[in-house]
C-alpha cells in the first residue's frame, strides 16, 4: 500500500472518501475535498488523494477541531457506505423489477474490458471518447448494482499532455505519474505484498502488478508493467496510452487480453460474461480457449471455441477499416507459440486464422475485430447507423449471408447523467422532475415534467452555465498564456475574452481529419459576418487533441489557432489547449449550441453532444451516429438533412452551407428573440424538446440495462 494519509482521528473517514471514486459524481463530496485546500484542489485536478497528502498538517488539525466540518464529513460517509450496501433496485418502478430479475440471473460478475478508462480527470487513463464511455459504463453499472469489474492499464504518462506554441504547434509531453498520490491501491497478496503475475512472450515472461481502483460498487483493475524483473521495453508497455509501434501494441494487448484473465483468476474472481470493449482485448478469446483445452483435454478446439463463445461479448467502435488493429500473420505466430504449451501447438494455425479477414490468401492479416468477432457469442456497434456500417463492413466474413443478417446488432451509447450534469440543472431536476431524479433516467414520462419548469429558471441556469464555462475558459487561457511566458497585458487580457451574454458553440473533440473540425472556416467572411453581428454576437469555444503521429489531425489545430488570432476573429474563436474530462464537462455545461460535423457515416456514435442536452443546451449535428436515432426536427437541427455524396469537396460544400444557413436563418435570430423579461421563448421551447426527448434514451443507465437485458443475461 502507498504511503497511508496521516490525518487526525476525526478526519479518518476521508481516507474512505477519498478512495472510493464515487466522489467523481458526487458533488457534494468534490465540494468537502475543495474545502479543504481550493488551490490545491484546482492545481491537482480534482484530486482528493494530492489534497490530502500536500495539506499542511496545521490545516488539517484546524478543520478536525472544525465541528461543522466534521460533521460534512461523517455525513458524506455514511452516505457512501449506504450507498454501497443499498441492494435496491436503482431505477423506479417497472423498470427496476425487470433490471433486478435480470442481475439475479448472473452467476458472477460482469469482466470488462478496455484499454482506456475516463473516470476523472485526475486519473489519466484515457485518451478520449471510448475510454470516457468505458468509464461512464462502469459508473452506471455500480449505480444499477450490477456486478461489475473492469480490467486496463495502469499508464505511468497517460496518453499525453498538450501544449501549444506560438505558432499553433502541438507539443506532446508525457509527465510521469506518482501513483502513490492517485485514488488507486495495489492489490497484495496472502502475504501482504504486491501481487505479482505473468505471462508467455517470446524467449521470456511478462511480469506485471495490479492496482484496483473502486468506482462506487464497481471495481477496475489496473495492470502495471513498471517492475525491475522486466526488460526496459517492457517496463514501457504501461507507459504510454497508444504508444509506440506495433510490438508495442501487440504486447499490450496480450497484456490486457491473457493478463487481465489471469490477473481476474488470481484473485479469485469468477465472471459470468467477458465483455471486450473493442478488439483491443481479443486475446481473452485464445487465453479462455488455451485453458479450456488444457483443463478438459477430451475438449477439440472447436469445443473449447463454442464453450468460450457462450461466456464472451464484443463491443466495436470504429465505423472506419483503418481504426482496426492489424499485424502480420508471422508476427503474431511467435507469440501464440510462447503461449500455447507444447501440446497445444498443432492448434496454432487453426487459432490463427481465427483472426484472418480472408483465410485463402497468404499475406492476410490477422485483425483483432475478426479474433473478437469470431470468439464471442454477441457483438454490437454503438448506434443504429454504426451496427449497419459494422455488419457491411464484415459481410465478407459471412459470404453467404446478407448484410442484415451478419450477427453485429447495435446498442446506442449513453452518457453517465450525475457525471456531466451541472448542479445548476440538477437541482432544477431534483424540483420538477422528482428528488432522486436519476432513477427515473429511463422513465419517458418523467421528462415530459420539464414542460413545468419555468422558462425564466430554465434561461437563469442556462446563463449560470455560461458564466462558469467563461470562468473556466479565461482561467485555460491565462494558465496557457503565463506557460508560454506571454508579456503581462496579454495575461490581463485572458481575464475579458468571451461574453458571458453573447450566443455560444462549443466544438470538442478528438482532431481526426473525418470529423472536419475546420469546416466552418470554409467561408471565413461568412463566418466573420456570423460572429460580428452586433446585435447578435456569436462566438465559438474549440478544444480536442491530435494524436501524436496524425500531422493531418495537427495541423487542423493551427488551422484553428491561426484563425482565432485574426482581428476579426479575435475573441470570438478561442481554443482550449490540453483537452480532457474537466474542459469537456465545462464545455457540455457551458455553451448553447454543441455543434457536430463529422463526415457521415463516419461517427459511430458520437456521445458528447448527448451531454448538452442534460444542461439546457442543443445540438446542431450531421444526421450520424446517435444523432439520426435522436433527432425529431423538433429538438435540434440536422445539418445536410442527410444527404450523402461520393464526392469529398461536394460533401463539405453542401454540409458548410446547410451549417450557415441553420446559424443564419434559424438558430441565432431564435436565440436572440426575447420577451419582455428578455427571456428567448422560442430557444426555451427547443430546450425544453431536447430535455424531453433526449435525455431518457440517451445515457448509460438506459444503455447498461440494455447490455444486462439484451446481451450479458441473455443465454
Amino acid at each position: 500500500m502507498p504511503q497511508a494519509l496521516q490525518l487526525p482521528e476525526s478526519l479518518q473517514a476521508l481516507h474512505t472518501l477519498a478512495y472510493n471514486l464515487k466522489w467523481s459524481w458526487t458533488p457534494s463530496t468534490q465540494e468537502l475535498f475543495a474545502q479543504i485546500n481550493p488551490t490545491l484542489w484546482k492545481e491537482s485536478r480534482s484530486n482528493p488523494v494530492e489534497v490530502l497528502k500536500n495539506t499542511e498538517e496545521s490545516r488539517l488539525t484546524e478543520l478536525a477541531a472544525d465541528e461543522s466540518f466534521v460533521a460534512k464529513v461523517n455525513a458524506e460517509h455514511k452516505a457512501l457506505e449506504a450507498y454501497l450496501s443499498d441492494t435496491a433496485p436503482s431505477l423506479a418502478g417497472e423498470v427496476g423489477q425487470g433490471l433486478a430479475k435480470g442481475i439475479e440471473s448472473l452467476s458472477g460478475p460482469i469482466a470488462y474490458f478496455s484499454m482506456e478508462y475516463g473516470i476523472t480527470e485526475s486519473l489519466p487513463i484515457y485518451a478520449g471518447g471510448l475510454g470516457v464511455l468505458a468509464g461512464d459504463h462502469t459508473k452506471s453499472a455500480s449505480d444499477l448494482n450490477i456486478p461489475f469489474v473492469g480490467i486496463g492499464m495502469m499508464y505511468r504518462s497517460g496518453y499525453f499532455e498538450q501544449s501549444l506554441d506560438e505558432n499553433g504547434l502541438q507539443q506532446s509531453l508525457y509527465p510521469e505519474r506518482d501513483f502513490s498520490n492517485l485514488p488507486v491501491l495495489p492489490v497484495l497478496d496472502g502475504e501482504g505484498q504486491p501481487l505479482i503475475l505473468d505471462i508467455p512472450l517470446p524467449h521470456r515472461k511478462l511480469f506485471f502488478r495490479i492496482w484496483e481502483a473502486k468506482v462506487g460498487r464497481s471495481t477496475l483493475y489496473l495492470l502495471d508493467t513498471q517492475l525491475n524483473t522486466n526488460r526496459e521495453e517492457d517496463r514501457e508497455l504501461t507507459a504510454k496510452l497508444y504508444g509506440g509501434d506495433t510490438t508495442t501494441r501487440i504486447c499490450q494487448e496480450l497484456l490486457i487480453g491473457v493478463g487481465g484473465v489471469r490477473a481476474l483468476q488470481a484473485m479469485g474472481v469468477n465472471a459470468s460474461v467477458y465483455h471486450l470493449n473493442e478488439g483491443h482485448a481479443a486475446f481473452v478469446g485464445i487465453e479462455r480457449v488455451r485453458q479450456a483445452i488444457e483443463q478438459d483435454g477430451s475438449l477439440s478446439l472447436e469445443q473449447a471455441i463454442e464453450q468460450v463463445k457462450g461466456s464472451q461479448v464484443f463491443t466495436t467502435h470504429t465505423p472506419v477499416p483503418a481504426g482496426h488493429d492489424r499485424f502480420m500473420t508471422d508476427m503474431v505466430r511467435p507469440y501464440f507459440q510462447a503461449l500455447l504449451p507444447e501440446n497445444q501447438h498443432g492448434n496454432i494455425q487453426d487459432l490463427l486464422e481465427l483472426g484472418l479477414e480472408y483465410k485463402d490468401h497468404m499475406n492476410s492479416l490477422f485483425c483483432m475485430t475478426v479474433l473478437a468477432l469470431h470468439t464471442c457469442r454477441a457483438c454490437n456497434g454503438v448506434s443504429k447507423i454504426h451496427g449497419d456500417v459494422s455488419r457491411k463492413m464484415w459481410q465478407h466474413l459471412w459470404p453467404q449471408s446478407e448484410a442484415d443478417d451478419v450477427p453485429i446488432g447495435h446498442i446506442t451509447n449513453g452518457i453517465h447523467a450525475a457525471t456531466w450534469t451541472s448542479t445548476t440543472y440538477s437541482k432544477l431536476f431534483d424540483q420538477y422532475i422528482g428528488e432522486g431524479w436519476e432513477s427515473h433516467l429511463v422513465d419517458d414520462a418523467a421528462w415530459n415534467k420539464v414542460n413545468e419548469i419555468p422558462a425564466g429558471a430554465l434561461w437563469d441556469a442556462r446563463q449560470a452555465c455560461k458564466a462558469a464555462l467563461i470562468d473556466f475558459a479565461r482561467y485555460r487561457v491565462r494558465l496557457q498564456r503565463s506557460i508560454r511566458n506571454e508579456s503581462a497585458e496579454a495575461l490581463e487580457a485572458a481575464n475579458s475574452i468571451l461574453d458571458p451574454n453573447a450566443f455560444t458553440i462549443g466544438f470538442a473533440r478528438r482532431f481526426a481529419p473525418y470529423k472536419r473540425a475546420t469546416l466552418i472556416f470554409s467561408d471565413s467572411e461568412r463566418l466573420s459576418a456570423i460572429l460580428n453581428n452586433s446585435e447578435r454576437p456569436v462566438q465559438i469555444l474549440f478544444a480536442g487533441k491530435a494524436h501524436p503521429h496524425n500531422r493531418e489531425g495537427q495541423a487542423l489545430i493551427q488551422t484553428i489557432h491561426d484563425f482565432a488570432k485574426k482581428p476579426e476573429f479575435a475573441g470570438k474563436i478561442v481554443l482550449l489547449e490540453n483537452y480532457d474530462m474537466a474542459v469537456g464537462r465545462h464545455l457540455v455545461q457551458g455553451v448553447d449550441l454543441w455543434l457536430n460535423n463529422p463526415t457521415p457515416p463516419q461517427e459511430a456514435s458520437g456521445t458528447s453532444g448527448q451531454k448538452v442536452a442534460f444542461n439546457g443546451g442543443v445540438n446542431l449535428s450531421i444526421l450520424d451516429g446517435w444523432w439520426d436515432e435522436g433527432y425529431n426536427g423538433e429538438n435540434g437541427w440536422a445539418i445536410g438533412d442527410g444527404k450523402l455524396f461520393d464526392q469529398v469537396q461536394q460533401q463539405n460544400d453542401h454540409d458548410v452551407n446547410s451549417m450557415y444557413s441553420l446559424l443564419e436563418n434559424d438558430i441565432v435570430p431564435m436565440y436572440y428573440n426575447r420577451d419582455a423579461d428578455g427571456v428567448p421563448q422560442e430557444w426555451i421551447a427547443k430546450v425544453r424538446k431536447a430535455m424531453q426527448t433526449l435525455i431518457s434514451p440517451f445515457n448509460t443507465h438506459r444503455m447498461v440495462r440494455d447490455y444486462l437485458t439484451d446481451i450479458y443475461a441473455a443465454n
